[in-house]
C-alpha cells in the first residue's frame, strides 16, 4: 500500500505537505516485529542488555534505559517507554505490532525527540529496530511522491470507471437486442465508444 492508499485508509485529510507529515508520524512499518529478533538486536546494538545477577530481581541496563532517564520529566514520554520496556520484556509476548500505530508513532516520535542525544540510542538504532519490521513505510515519503501516487489512483480510478460504464452500455446492448430498445442502447455504446 502505497502512501495515498494508506492516507485514504486512515481517512487522513490536510495539504499534501501536512498528510505526509502525519503518515511519517505513525511510524508504521511493513510487517510486526518479531521480539526474539528486537531483543537480540537491542542486545547486540547495547540499547537494552540482562544483567546475569544472583538475585530474583531482573536488572537492565543500556542506551533505553538513559533515554528513559533522560525524558523522566515528561509524563507522556515515559509512559510510552514504560509501555514498550514492558511489552517487549514480557516473556509472554511474541511480537511488537508496529503495523498498528497505536504502537508504532510513540516509537516513531521517541527516535524524532531523542536519537542521537547524549547517551541515547542513535538514529540508526532506531532505523535499525524498524528495520525488524521491513523499514519504516513513510520516513522518505516526499509531496512530490505524494501528488504522483494521487494522480495515479485518480487515473485508475477514471479508466476503472469508464470500463465499468463500457460493460454496463454493452450488457443494457446485449439485453435490448431484438427489442424497441435496441437502437436506443446501441446508441449509446456507439456515443461512449466514440467519446474514448
Amino acid at each position: 500500500m502505497n502512501g495515498y492508499e494508506k492516507a485514504q485508509a486512515l481517512n487522513l485529510t490536510g495539504t499534501d505537505a501536512e498528510i505526509v507529515a502525519l503518515l511519517k508520524s505513525t511510524g508504521l512499518t511493513a510487517r510486526p516485529i518479531v521480539l526474539a529478533e528486537l531483543l537480540f538486536l537491542l542486545n547486540f546494538r547495547g540499547m537494552l542488555t540482562k544483567l546475569v545477577s544472583n538475585n530474583a530481581d531482573e536488572k537492565w541496563t543500556g542506551s533505553v534505559l538513559a533515554m528513559k532517564a533522560a525524558i523522566a520529566a515528561d509524563p507522556v514520554a515515559t509512559a510510552h517507554v514504560d509501555r514498550w520496556l514492558s511489552h517487549i520484556t514480557n516473556p509472554r509476548n511474541t511480537h511488537w505490532d508496529t503495523t498498528d500505530a497505536n504502537y508504532s508513532a510513540p516509537f516513531w516520535a521517541m527516535a524524532q525527540a531523542v536519537a542521537g542525544g547524549q547517551g541515547m540510542p542513535s538514529a540508526a538504532d532506531f532505523s535499525a529496530v524498524a528495520a525488524l519490521g521491513g523499514g519504516w513505510l513513510f520516513a522518505e515519503l516526499t509531496v512530490e511522491q505524494f501528488a504522483a501516487q494521487r494522480t495515479a489512483a485518480q487515473e485508475d480510478a477514471t479508466a476503472t470507471a469508464k470500463k465499468n460504464l463500457r460493460h454496463q452500455l454493452f450488457d443494457a446492448f446485449e439485453n435490448a437486442v431484438g427489442t424497441s430498445e435496441q437502437a436506443a442502447r446501441t446508441a449509446d455504446l456507439i456515443a461512449e465508444l466514440e467519446a474514448a
